[in-house]
């Protein structure tokens, strides 16, 4: 269930007798296993806090007498209780949502302008080869929705004057 890591010099010997970094990898998914093997009362205090981690939907855990689920409980009860703390915990989370779908706006933004630019620079390049005229900046003050129909119109269209009619 548990994977442990030491830093190690270039000489493959552990970099320090008492290191600061500690780097341990928890398999979650088998503490489901260990639970079913030794039962909920046989497992000890880091195995019901990893499985309480994991399983946090399962109430029988929570009632459990071992001293670091106790500990765990203690902790977030006095969390709960401590309106100061409270708030500031559910500002931040406040702001992560916000920077998320800032991010996530900017993102359909960027993305809505870059389709616009594209198919811009894509029209604007076909009527250049087709009519020999540099028509950017005409085509800048038409909407996405009428870039769609130049681009239909491009293709029946003979004349430059034909195709501006039929954007009209």
């Amino acid at each position: 269930m548990i994977n442990r890591y030491i830093m190690r010099d270039p000489y493959g010997e552990a970099e320090s007798k008492e290191p600061l970094l500690h780097r341990i990898y928890i398999q979650l998914p088998m503490i489901d296993e260990i639970a079913k093997e030794k039962g909920m009362e046989a497992m000890n205090d880091f195995e019901q806090v990893c499985y309480l981690f994991k399983n946090n939907a399962n109430h029988a855990i929570l009632k459990t007498k071992e001293r670091l689920v106790r500990k765990l409980m203690e902790k977030h009860e006095k969390f709960k209780d401590d309106e100061g703390l409270w708030s500031l915990a559910m500002s931040r989370q406040m702001a992560e949502w916000r920077e998320k779908n800032n991010l996530l706006d900017s993102y359909d933004e960027g993305k809505q302008k870059g389709l616009e630019l594209g198919t811009l620079n894509l029209l604007a390049m076909q009527i250049k080869q087709k009519f020999a005229i540099d028509a950017k900046a005409w085509l800048s003050t038409l909407s996405l929705s009428q870039l769609y129909e130049l681009s239909n119109q491009l293709l029946t269209c003979d004349t430059w004057e034909e195709l501006q009619q039929h954007m009209h």
